[in-house]
C-alpha cells in the first residue's frame, strides 16, 4: 500500500521524510547524469552557435566570389538632374561623354472643339486606326546611308549674301529630318532642299553665291555627297553625290520599304530550298533548287561515329550575300548565269551567256523568298541582261510594289474624263519604264503624253493621297476610273467613281502600304510589345477543331501561317482552314476551305495569341470554300458609334475597343466650343504612332506631338560629333555595354558618365569579413572561458576541436599565396592583428593596393580553380573512370578561398568536423538520457519499496496494539472474575 503522507498513524515515524532521505541518497548517480547531460547539452548549443558564424564567416567569404564584387563597376554622372546611369560588372571603366537630345513622348491628336461633350451627337460614324508603318511614305534613316555606315556626325555652315547659317547634324535621325532642318535653317536665305535618287539637292534662291562649308571639325558634308566649299550660284541645284543606293552591304531586313525578305529558318537539312529556278539551256528548260537560307552538310566527327547534320554556314544578312550564294548555285548546277547589283535601277541584275536563258523564278510551298528578292519578275532571254523589280526605294516614297498588300496596284490604265469633257485613257509604261515608287508614278502620269498636262497628279506628303488637279475649265465632272476587277484608279485611291466629282481637284484615300509580310517578326508587332506565346483553337466549316501552339521558337508571320496550315484535327487529317498574308498586307488572314458552310471561328484556350493577331472571335460570314467565310487580323482597327453617339461616347468606344490609342475629353475653357478629343498613343516613341483616318466626318484634328523617341548623342563633344542611340523609352540599355542610361531631361549641355570599379562594395565586404571573424574569435573566448575569480567556465573550455580550429583560423590570415603578384598576403592589403588578438582592417591602405595592382588582390579574395583531373582516375592507359564521391581539388586557391574551404571542412552538413563532433555529443545525450530513465525507474522501484515496507511495518504494529488492547481487555475480565 502506497501514498503515504507524513508520520504514521501507529507508530508515529516520519515516514515520509525517512523515505525521501533514502531515495535522495539513491539519487546521486542520477544527478551526476544530469549534470553531464546538462553540460553535454551546453557544448551542443557551443557548437552549433560556432558553426553558425563560421557558416556565416564563409558565406561572407564567398560573396566576394559568387556576386564578383572585384568586378562590380559602379556609374556616376556629371549632372543627375540630366542624366543617371547604373552599371554592370560588363561594363568597360572610363568616361563617356553623350548630350540628351529629348526624351521619349507620345503621340498626341486633339479634334476642334465641341460645344457639349455629353448631350449632342457629334455625327461621327467610324474612325479608322492603324499603324504608321502603313504609311506610304518612306524616312530613310541617316544611318543607312553609305552602305549602312551612317553619316559623320557634326554640323555645316550655308553661307549666303554675308549671312550665315548653320546645320547641326548631331541628333537627327532620317533624310526628311536633315531635309528639314536645311529648309528650317536656310529659309531666311531663300535656300531649300531635297532627296531623290539617293541623292542630297541644294536649291539656292538666295540672289546670291550660296557656299556650304563644315563648322565642326569633322567632315559632315562628305559624307552627304556634297564638297565642303562649293559655290553654288543664285537659282541653281547642288546634286550631291549618291550616299543611298542598293550595294553589297544593303541589309534583308531593309529591303521592300522595311518588310525585309522571308527565309525559312525552320527548314534545316542538305535539301534545305527556298526557291526554284527555272532556265533554258538552249534545248529544253531545267528546273533546279536554290537555297539561299543556311546551309547544312552530314560531317563525320573528328574522333570518328555517325555523321552529324551541321549548319556549316548561316543565313545571309545582306544582298552581298544572297548574290554570291545565287551565283554558288548558278555554277554548282551549271547554268550560264551571273548575278549581281544593279545600284541604278535597285534590284538584282542577272547576265545570261551560252545561249541560256532565265525561264522563271518559283516559290516553294507559300514562301515568298523569290518575291521578296525581286525575283518574280526577272525573266531574261539568251545571252541578254536584265533584272529582277525594285527592292529598294530612293526617294521617300513606297515601292509600287508594296502598295495594297504587295500585290497590285491595279492594270496599267486610267480612264478620265476633265471637267471640259475630254475623255483620254492615260496607260503605264511597262517593261524597263515601269515606275516603281510612288514618286515615280506621279512623275509619269504627269508626263504622259496623252494626259499632256490635262490632269496634274500630286503626291501630298501630309495625308499620303495622290491629289489631282483638273487644269481644263468646264461644268462636266471630274471622273476618273479604271478596269474593272483590275482598278487602277482604285488602288491608287483617286477613282472618282462613274458618276466623278464636280471639282477640279479631287484627293481620294490613301493606298495601302504593306507592313505585314511573311518575315515580320512577331516580336515587333503591337509596337514592340510582341503576341506572346499561348494556344488558340480554330473550328472550320465543318465544326472541325485543331489546336495552333505559338511557342517561343516562333519567330515571324510564316510560322504563324505554317502552324495553322499544318494544324490537325483530332484523330488525325487537315483542318479545313488557310491562312495568308491578308489583300492588304496588314494582317493573316484565315479563310474556309471545309465543305460545311459554319462560320469559322478562333478563340484563344491559353494565352492571348489569337486576339493579339486580331484573329479571335467568329467570321461574320459563313459558307463552304471559297465564300467570305474567313476571318481576317488586319491590324487596321475601325471603331463604329451610334448615330446618337455623344463625344464621351465616342471616346468611351475608343478606348473599349483596345486600338492601341488611349481617348479622353478635355477643355480649353472657350465660351462656345471648350470640348476636344484627345487621342494619345499607349506606346511611347515612334513604336506608337498610329493613322486615323475619320471618313468624311471632319474632326478637325491637329497633330501636337508625333511621337518622338528619346535620342542621345553618344561620345558627343560641344562641336556636335558623336554616335546618335534612340530609343522608345526613356532608359537605354547597352548603347555602351553593361550600362544602363536613364534619361531625366534634355539639355544642350554635355554630359559626362564615369565607370569605375565599385571599390566601396569591395571595402564594404572587407569590413563585413573582418566583423564575421572577429565575431568567431569572441564566440571561441566565450566558451573557452575561464574566470578565476568565480571559477566560472565555458561550455567548451579545454575542447581540443575549438583549440584547433582557433589556431587554424589564426594560420590561415597570415598564410602566404605564391606567385600572386605584389601582394601574397592580407597583412599586405590591409589586414592586421591587434594587440588583444583580433583582427583589424585599414580602409586606405586596402584601395591603395586596389590602385597598385587589382589581380593581386583580387586574386586572394576570389581565386578558386578547380583541378581539371578532379573526380577522374587512370586505371588503364587512356582509360578513366569517374569517382562521384571524390572530394573536390583545386589547382589554385587564394587566401580568402582557402579559408572558406577550411571553414567547409568544419561546417559540412556531410561530415565536417563539428557536424561529427555534434554528432557524438548526440550519441553521448541519448546515452545519459537512458542512463538517466533507467535510473529514475530504479528510484521509483525503490520508493515503491521503502513505501511497501512502511505500510508492512504499520500494519504490523497495529496487529500488535490490537492484540495488546485484547490481552488488556481480557486481563481486566478475569480479574473482575476473581
Amino acid at each position: 500500500m502506497s501514498g503515504i503522507v507524513s508520520g504514521g498513524l501507529i507508530s508515529g515515524i516520519d515516514t515520509q521524510g525517512i523515505i525521501e532521505q533514502l531515495i535522495q541518497v539513491a539519487s546521486r548517480p542520477r544527478i551526476l547524469a544530469q549534470q553531464r547531460l546538462a553540460q553535454l547539452q551546453s557544448q551542443q548549443a557551443a557548437f552549433l552557435d560556432i558553426n553558425s558564424r563560421l557558416s556565416s564567416l564563409a558565406s561572407t567569404i564567398s560573396t566576394f566570389r559568387t556576386q564578383s564584387l572585384f568586378e562590380g563597376k559602379l556609374a556616376s554622372t556629371s549632372n543627375e538632374d540630366v542624366v543617371t546611369a547604373t552599371a554592370s560588372s560588363s561594363a568597360a571603366e572610363g568616361q563617356f561623354s553623350l548630350q540628351v537630345n529629348r526624351l521619349v513622348s507620345s503621340q498626341l491628336v486633339v479634334s476642334r472643339g465641341f460645344a457639349d461633350r455629353d448631350s449632342t451627337p457629334i455625327g461621327a460614324s467610324e474612325f479608322t486606326f492603324e499603324p504608321a508603318s502603313a504609311s506610304i511614305a518612306i524616312d530613310t534613316a541617316l544611318s543607312e546611308l553609305n552602305g549602312g555606315s551612317g553619316i559623320t556626325r557634326g554640323s555645316f555652315n550655308l553661307t549666303s549674301g554675308g549671312t550665315t547659317v548653320t546645320v547641326d547634324t548631331s541628333a537627327l535621325a532620317t533624310v526628311g529630318e536633315l531635309v528639314e532642318a536645311i529648309n528650317d535653317a536656310g529659309s531666311s536665305l531663300s535656300i531649300t532642299a531635297s532627296f531623290d535618287g539617293g541623292q542630297f539637292q541644294i536649291n539656292n534662291n538666295s540672289g546670291s553665291t550660296l557656299t556650304i562649308t563644315n563648322a565642326s571639325s569633322t567632315d559632315v558634308l562628305n559624307s552627304l555627297g556634297l564638297v565642303s566649299g562649293t559655290p553654288i550660284l543664285n537659282g541653281n541645284f547642288a546634286i550631291g553625290g549618291v550616299v543611298y543606293q542598293l550595294e553589297s552591304t544593303t541589309s534583308l531586313s531593309s529591303l521592300n520599304d522595311g518588310n525585309g525578305v522571308y527565309i525559312d529558318d525552320r527548314d534545316i537539312g542538305t535539301a534545305r530550298r527556298d526557291m526554284t529556278l527555272t532556265y533554258n539551256d538552249g534545248s529544253s528548260d531545267v528546273t533546279f533548287d536554290i537555297n539561299i537560307g543556311s546551309i547544312w552538310e552530314s560531317i563525320t566527327p573528328a574522333g570518328g561515329g555517325d555523321p552529324v547534320l551541321t549548319e556549316t554556314r548561316g543565313r545571309p544578312t545582306n544582298l552581298g550575300q544572297v548574290v554570291d550564294r545565287l551565283n554558288e548555285e548558278f555554277t554548282d548546277q551549271g547554268a550560264n548565269i551571273t548575278a549581281s547589283i544593279d545600284a541604278a535601277s535597285g534590284a538584282i541584275s542577272f547576265t545570261t551567256t551560252g545561249g541560256h536563258s532565265i525561264v522563271s523564278f518559283n516559290e516553294v510551298s507559300g514562301r515568298s523568298t523569290a518575291r521578296d528578292l525581286g525575283l518574280d519578275t526577272a525573266v531574261v532571254a539568251a545571252n541578254s541582261t536584265g533584272t529582277g523589280g525594285q527592292l529598294l526605294s530612293t526617294d521617300s516614297t513606297r515601292l509600287v510594289r508594296t502598295l495594297n498588300g504587295g500585290n497590285s496596284i491595279g492594270g496599267g490604265t486610267l480612264d478620265v474624263q476633265t471637267r471640259n469633257g475630254d475623255t483620254f485613257t492615260i496607260t503605264l509604261p511597262t517593261g524597263s519604264s515601269t515606275p516603281q515608287t510612288i514618286s515615280d508614278l506621279v512623275s509619269t502620269l504627269n508626263a504622259d503624253a496623252t494626259n499632256a498636262g490635262r490632269l496634274t497628279f500630286t503626291y501630298n506628303s501630309t495625308t499620303e493621297n495622290i491629289d489631282v488637279t483638273d487644269t481644263t475649265s468646264g461644268a462636266n465632272n471630274l471622273i476618273i476610273t479604271g478596269a474593272a476587277g483590275d482598278d487602277l484608279a482604285a488602288g491608287l485611291g483617286i477613282s472618282t467613281g462613274t458618276a466623278g466629282v464636280a471639282a477640279n481637284t479631287f484627293s481620294g484615300g490613301r493606298p495601302e502600304g504593306q507592313y505585314i509580310a511573311n518575315s515580320t517578326l512577331l516580336s515587333s508587332l503591337r509596337g514592340g510589345a510582341g503576341i506572346g506565346t499561348g494556344t488558340f483553337q480554330i473550328t472550320d466549316g465543318d465544326g472541325q477543331t485543331a489546336d495552333v501552339t505559338i511557342g517561343s521558337d516562333d519567330n515571324n508571320i510564316f510560322d504563324v501561317i505554317t502552324k495553322i496550315n499544318n494544324a490537325q484535327v483530332s484523330g488525325g487529317g487537315s483542318l479545313g482552314v488557310s491562312a495568308r498574308i491578308n489583300d492588304a498586307g496588314d494582317g493573316i488572314v484565315i479563310e474556309n476551305t471545309a465543305t460545311g458552310t459554319a462560320a469559322i471561328i478562333a478563340a484563344d484556350t491559353s494565352g492571348n495569341v489569337a486576339s493579339r493577331l486580331n484573329l479571335s472571335g467568329t467570321s461574320s460570314s459563313t459558307g463552304g470554300s471559297g465564300s467570305d467565310n474567313k476571318l481576317d487580323g488586319s491590324f487596321e482597327e475601325t471603331v463604329t458609334f451610334e448615330a446618337s453617339a455623344t463625344l464621351d461616347d465616342v471616346a468611351q468606344a475608343i478606348n473599349d475597343a483596345g486600338v492601341g490609342v488611349r481617348a479622353s475629353i478635355i477643355s480649353d475653357g472657350s465660351p462656345t466650343s471648350p470640348f476636344r478629343l484627345s487621342l494619345t498613343a499607349e506606346e511611347s516613341g515612334t513604336a506608337g504612332r498610329f493613322l486615323l483616318d475619320t471618313g468624311t466626318f471632319d474632326l478637325g484634328e491637329a497633330t501636337f506631338d508625333e511621337g518622338q523617341d528619346a535620342r542621345v548623342v553618344l561620345g558627343a563633344t560641344q562641336n556636335g560629333a558623336g554616335f546618335l542611340i534612340s530609343s522608345n523609352t526613356n532608359t537605354i540599355d547597352n548603347a555602351i555595354p553593361g550600362l544602363s542610361i536613364n534619361l531625366v531631361r534634355a539639355s544642350e549641355t554635355v554630359e559626362t558618365i564615369s565607370v569605375e570599379t565599385d571599390v566601396n562594395s569591395i571595402v564594404s565586404a572587407a569590413n563585413s569579413f573582418t566583423e564575421a571573424f572577429n565575431e568567431i574569435l569572441d564566440r571561441i573566448d566565450e566558451q573557452t572561458r575561464f574566470v578565476e575569480d568565480t571559477g566560472e567556465r565555458g561550455a567548451l573550455l579545454g575542447d581540443g576541436t575549438i583549440i584547433a580550429l582557433r589556431n587554424r583560423l589564426f594560420n590561415s590570415i597570415t598564410a602566404t599565396t605564391p606567385n600572386n603578384g605584389d601582394f601574397d598576403r592580407l597583412t599586405d592589403v590591409g589586414f592586421s592583428f591587434e594587440s588583444e588578438g583580433r583582427l583589424s582592417f585599414d580602409e586606405q591602405e586596402f584601395r591603395e593596393a586596389l590602385e597598385q595592382d587589382a589581380n593581386s588582390v583580387t586574386n586572394l579574395f576570389t581565386l578558386r580553380e578547380i583541378d581539371s583531373s578532379f573526380g577522374t582516375e587512370e586505371i588503364l592507359p587512356g582509360v578513366t573512370v569517374t569517382d562521384p564521391n571524390a572530394e573536390t581539388t583545386f589547382s589554385q586557391l587564394g587566401l580568402l578561398p582557402s579559408l572558406e574551404e577550411l571553414l567547409n571542412d568544419y561546417t559540412s552538413s556531410l561530415n565536417g568536423i563539428i557536424t561529427r563532433r555534434n554528432n557524438a555529443i548526440d550519441t553521448q545525450i541519448q546515452g545519459q538520457q537512458d542512463r538517466i530513465d533507467q535510473l529514475t525507474l530504479q528510484l521509483d522501484n525503490e520508493r515503491a519499496r521503502l513505501e511497501a515496507q512502511f505500510v508492512g511495518l504499520e500494519t504490523s504494529l497495529a496487529g500488535l496494539q490490537q492484540q495488546q488492547s485484547a490481552l488488556g481487555s481480557l486481563s481486566g475480565s478475569l480479574g473482575t472474575l476473581g
